[in-house]
């Protein structure tokens, strides 16, 4: 009875020695910045998978002959959600010379919602078509809307007639040419332009002016009460047309 009582003691003050022993390295790594440079690593190694991945998408469409920087963009993009990175965690600039990418976090502006990230509405109906939907505030320019037709696949050499946010056509298009861009000006000023890609998605941008866009709290305001839209309290949905988009995290 005896050896047991001593083996139980001894077998505590183990347990109580690792414990001591596990927090002074928690404790002597946390001030040494061990983990934070190990967070750190981790980031950049994120980063720069996502760079590669973004460059080879870039470098696929700009082969295929493509030299818009609307166009580029949605094809590194899309590339990129296939892949399921989520652009919103980076501040990603693309044109017709390369990418530029380093990492974001979603803050909130003096109006209590986000400039300069995707706020996303999966099923839009543009007209009777379904439609994929992301729009960006922009202190400079304005608002940006891209749709993209996704239960529909449209044929090279088709007659188009394109509308914009609010229904008016701003470019009738005879015999459609796949990866090629089409634009026009729509309602309030608005710079529109749509291509069809090599698999006959349709994708389209249109660019509200800054101008006609004023900003209260939780608010915009298009064209003074032509269009309002409104925030959640978090900044992170809004209500457009009926519909509600999301930040996308």
């Amino acid at each position: 009875m005896q050896k047991k009582g001593i083996s139980l003691i001894v077998l505590v003050i183990t347990i109580i020695v690792m414990i001591i022993l596990a927090a002074t390295v928690v404790i002597t790594l946390t001030n040494t910045g061990i983990i934070d440079r190990a967070n750190e690593a981790v980031d950049k190694t994120d980063k720069q998978q996502v760079q590669n991945l973004a460059a080879l998408a870039w470098a696929e469409a700009y082969t295929e002959g493509i030299r818009d920087p609307f166009m580029l963009e949605m094809e590194v993009k899309e590339a990129l959600r296939e892949q399921g990175v989520n652009v919103n965690d980076y501040d990603l600039t693309v044109d017709n010379t390369g990418i530029n990418m380093k990492p974001d976090t979603l803050q909130k502006n003096e109006y209590n919602f986000y400039f300069d990230k995707e706020y996303v509405c999966e099923r839009y109906y543009y007209g009777s078509l379904l439609t994929y939907s992301r729009v960006i505030f922009t202190e400079e320019k304005g608002m940006q809307i891209v749709s993209i037709i996704t239960d529909e696949r449209i044929e090279e050499g088709s007659s188009i007639s394109a509308g914009d946010f609010m229904g008016n056509t701003y470019v009738k298009v005879d015999s459609l040419k796949y990866k090629t861009l089409y634009t026009g000006t729509g309602s309030l000023g608005a710079q529109c332009g749509f291509y069809v890609n090599s698999d006959g998605v349709y994708i389209e941008q249109t660019t509200i002016p800054g101008s006609v866009i004023t900003y209260s709290d939780k608010k915009t305001d298009i064209a003074s009460g032509g269009l309002v839209v409104t925030f959640s309290e978090d900044g992170k949905s809004f209500v457009f047309n009926g519909q509600t988009f999301v930040v996308a995290e």
